[in-house]
Parts: C-alpha cells; sequence; structure tokens
C-alpha cells in the first residue's frame, strides 16, 4: 500500500484521540481518504492492542434504522 503523504497533522491527531476515547469516528466527503487514513492509523496503532484494531466500513449501508 503507498505510503500516506501530508497526513502527519491528522495521523497524529487521531492518535491523541484514540489514546483518550475507545471509539473515534472520521466523517466528511466522499474521497477525501478517511478510509485510508484510518488504515494507516490501525497499521500504527496495531501493537498498543491485545485485541487488535477494527475498521467498521459504514459506507454501504443504505437501511435507515427509523
Amino acid at each position: 500500500m503507498a505510503a500516506v503523504i501530508g497526513r502527519a497533522g491528522e495521523l497524529a491527531e487521531l492518535q491523541d484521540s484514540i489514546g483518550r476515547n475507545r471509539l473515534v469516528t472520521l466523517v466528511g466527503p466522499g474521497g477525501i481518504g478517511k478510509t485510508r487514513l484510518a488504515i494507516e492509523l490501525g497499521w500504527l496503532l496495531a501493537g498498543r492492542f491485545p485485541d487488535g484494531v477494527w475498521l467498521v466500513d459504514l459506507a454501504p449501508v443504505t437501511d435507515r434504522p427509523w
């Protein structure tokens, strides 16, 4: 996988957020690299969590529960 370029600040902020919160959600317009950023963060932090890190992609969900 290609290196993440120009996202060091975002990765540092997310690492800090993960240290303070059990769940971190990335939101924003499509195509800005949220999934790529989440995957990179997962690789960076995988060793810190004995049960691993998980990515839950909600993009395919189209049915509203209400």
